[in-house]
């Protein structure tokens, strides 16, 4: 207590009442409870958390580290393993120049690219930022496929592949 008239009332009453005097400031100490952790320190562990969030959501955005770029194609891969029919997504970027039209494939090596057992994105047309990401569930068996990128509407229905990445599918 501060107030010095509060003060002589809670003595006055502690008389008149019969009550045990008050307790020695050493005595209050033993029965204080922890001291309270401050605003500051709650909002700067805020903040924190915060960083991490947003960081993670910056690098999720560009999984592979690849950079844009009009004069060729490239196709990178996030994860060299990923489990079938799990909740883990591959992620992948593709370079083209702007305009081209592709398609995003995973198959086993070797196989003709018309076969059914296959895993394939929508076609895609590239934009003038010539830089694309994208990700899909695997479902196919596990096994050893191979990341294709297909450049697709060329004249007379023709599909090229323009670059590859081998990719491990692990039972989930």
């Amino acid at each position: 207590m501060t107030d010095p008239f509060e003060r002589g009332f809670e003595s006055a009453q502690r008389r008149r009442l019969d009550l045990p005097p008050e307790p020695t400031k050493d005595e209050r100490k033993r029965w204080q409870r922890p001291g309270r952790t401050g605003w500051q320190v709650v909002l700067g562990a805020l903040g924190v958390v915060v960083l991490v969030a947003v960081g993670r959501a910056v690098t999720a955005r560009n999984a592979t580290g690849l950079h844009a770029n009009c004069a060729k194609f490239q196709l990178a891969v996030a994860e060299k393993s990923v489990p079938s029919r799990g909740a883990t997504l591959l992620h992948w970027a593709v370079t083209a120049p702007a305009g081209t039209r592709f398609v995003v494939s995973l198959n086993r090596p070797g196989v003709s690219l018309d076969r059914g057992d296959q895993q394939s994105s929508r076609e895609l047309t590239m934009s003038s930022k010539c830089l694309a990401h994208g990700q899909f569930g695997v479902l196919v068996p596990p096994g050893r496929y191979e990341l294709s990128l297909l450049r697709v509407g060329l004249p007379g229905g023709v599909v090229q592949r323009q670059a590859v990445h081998p990719v491990t599918v692990t039972a989930s």
